[in-house]
């Protein structure tokens, strides 16, 4: 059973627009509002741009939990971060979700026992978790 979503920033919230210019997923934040009312969401990030005023305030109403790669030890591409996360959140890896854009990543966190989803867009992640 699901209780924690954990999900990449760059690359999956902080997106590319056509111009170039760095934005927010806005439609998955919306829906990972959503979520947050049924689950844990949780930003596992190598970025701190995330911290950026303007940035964190829209990101504090959905997330409850942000993990810094730097800040806790571990790289996305490491295992190990992933057991790290799950006991920080008390919970077990497979009861967790995770959402990047990088196969290494991804790779990382099966090999921990999560379920995990390398993104592509955001009716993609909607199939996959609904």
């Amino acid at each position: 059973m699901t209780k924690a979503i954990i999900s990449d920033f760059s690359g999956v919230i902080l997106q590319l627009d056509l111009r170039g210019e760095a934005v927010l997923n806005q439609g998955l934040l919306s829906w990972y509002k959503q979520l947050s009312q049924k689950y844990i969401l949780a930003l596992f990030t190598n970025a701190i741009s995330f911290r950026f005023p303007p940035i964190k305030l829209q990101l504090d109403d959905i997330f409850s939990h942000y993990y810094l790669s730097s800040e806790i030890g571990f790289s996305k591409s490491d295992s190990e971060a992933y057991t790290w996360i799950a006991n920080d959140l008390k919970i077990e890896p497979s009861e967790m979700v995770f959402i990047d854009d990088t196969k290494k990543n991804i790779d990382a966190a099966q090999q921990a026992g999560l379920r995990a989803f390398l993104y592509s867009s955001n009716k993609q992640i909607k199939g996959v978790l609904e």
